[in-house]
């Protein structure tokens, strides 16, 4: 299952909701369920978390687009983020 991804539109669209204007912004159900894991497991460290290369760039890609949409720019700290 493929979601897409749209900050202007709060987030993931799932599947049956989304439109061809946000289908360019795709991203697996696998790095979805990785960022929800990392998001609600308290007791989780993020090095001990196996994902594979796309799963990481699609979660580096999504929370930098958030970032930068929450702030209104994309700030250059943002390199330091390891992950």
């Amino acid at each position: 299952t493929h979601y897409s991804y749209a900050v202007s539109q709060g987030g993931l669209i799932c599947p049956g909701c989304q439109s061809h204007e946000y289908s360019q912004q795709s991203i697996q159900a696998g790095s979805v369920a990785l960022m929800k894991h990392l998001a609600t497991d308290s007791n989780t460290h993020a090095e001990h978390v196996s994902a594979s290369p796309k799963q990481v760039q699609e979660v580096r890609h999504t929370v930098t687009s958030s970032i930068s949409a929450i702030l209104g720019y994309r700030p250059k700290t943002l390199r330091f983020l390891q992950f």
